[in-house]
Formats: structure tokens, sequence, C-alpha cells
């Protein structure tokens, strides 16, 4: 079963190999989430355009109906933004300072299967700076707050370690320590016996990515 990863309603039939689906709300994010999921959106959204331009000759703007959504397979909710109100800023010389999302309860199947083609590479690329970024800048408060052994962090802090780290393993569960104890995530458990397994666009889908930043900053005072 595929995954849904990039289709855009109320305009054309593109669909990039189900990247993601292309609806109103509100959700406030704190500033370093909003400075590192953005990039996502706006860069996928270009992806599409191009990959569009090129299949047809053409390719259109988005209009202030064309809704996008991202699904998290293991968070089991859908991401809804409108692309218009990124791009309309980018293309008046500003970076956007703002990103208005919905989320929105979706069943996803366990088995599913994203079939990135082409763009697995550089969707991977964006999901782990974002992640990675946001980790590596807020981990210093986790640390003043909880200390150094990851043991003593809240259990999602120690779970987005292991998926941090499996950025440094060719995107693979890796324990180093074979008596090391499980970390989980929304229903997600990780252990030494998962080594090897893949984390990004296999179990967590880009907006499980951006719903476990949420759950992280949640514990930053």
């Amino acid at each position: 079963m595929n995954g849904c990863i990039f289709t855009r309603l109320n305009r054309g039939a593109l669909t990039a190999n189900n990247l993601f689906r292309c609806v109103d709300g509100n959700y406030s994010f704190t500033r370093q989430i909003l400075r590192r999921s953005r990039q996502l959106p706006i860069t996928l959204v270009s992806l599409t355009l191009t990959q569009e331009l090129y299949a047809s000759g053409q390719a259109g703007r988005y209009g202030p109906n064309h809704r996008v959504q991202l699904d998290a397979k293991q968070a089991a909710e859908r991401l809804i933004f409108y692309p218009y109100t990124l791009l309309e800023d980018m293309f008046v010389d500003k970076w956007p300072d703002r990103l208005i999302l919905r989320e929105e309860p979706v069943e996803i199947d366990p088995s599913a299967i994203l079939r990135l083609g082409p763009f697995a590479r550089p969707l991977y690329a964006l999901e782990q700076s974002m992640l990675v970024n946001y980790l590596e800048r807020e981990r210093i408060g986790i640390e003043a707050q909880f200390g150094k052994n990851p043991d003593a962090w809240p259990s999602d802090w120690n779970f987005a370690r292991v998926v941090r780290n499996s950025v440094a393993h060719k995107n693979a569960v890796f324990f180093n320590n074979p008596a090391a104890s499980p970390v989980s995530w929304r229903g997600l458990v990780y252990c030494p016996a998962d080594n090897g397994r893949r984390v990004m666009n296999g179990d967590l889908w880009a907006a499980d990515l951006i719903c476990l930043m949420m759950d992280l900053d949640a514990h930053l005072s």
C-alpha cells in the first residue's frame, strides 16, 4: 500500500508518487519549530512545481484555495497547510514568518510504504536537516533541566535521540550497547534488536517528524 505524500487538490491531477496530498485553521509554533519546519513544505512544493513544468511544459500558481497535506504515519495525524501563504511571501523577497497549519486525525495502515522515486533523496536530506538542527539547538535546554543522561530525559526526547543517531548510520536504527533500554514514541518502540531498521520515510514520515518536534517542544521551559 502506498502512503500519501503529495497531491494538489482543486487544481489539476498532479500526483508526485503520492508524496503529500494537496485544507484551514491555526497552529501556534515556537520560533524554532517554525524556522525549521517551514523549509520542508516550501521546498517540496517547489520540487513538485518543477516536476509539473518539466512533464507538461507549464505549471500554474497555487491559489488561496489550494491546500496541501502531509500525513504522519506513526502519529496518525494529517497536517494541512496553504502553500499560497508561503510562496506569496517568498516571491516578494521575504522569508515567510508564518505557517498556518491544521491537524486532523488519520488512520494509516502500518504496512503502508512511501513510493518516493526520485524524491526520496531530497526529502530525506530535508528531513534530517530539519530534525538534527532542531535537536542540536534545543538539547542544551533539555540537558539543563534533566542532565546529560538520556535515560533521565522525557521519553520522547530519548526517542528523538535515537532517531537523530540514525542519520549517522544510513537512516537505520543503531544501538551500540546491546543491553540499552528501549525508547518509544506514540506506540513506536526501538530497541537493540531493531538495529538496521529504516527510520525516516520508513517508520516515520515527514509529518511525523514535525509532530515529534511539537511533542519535544512541550518540554522546553
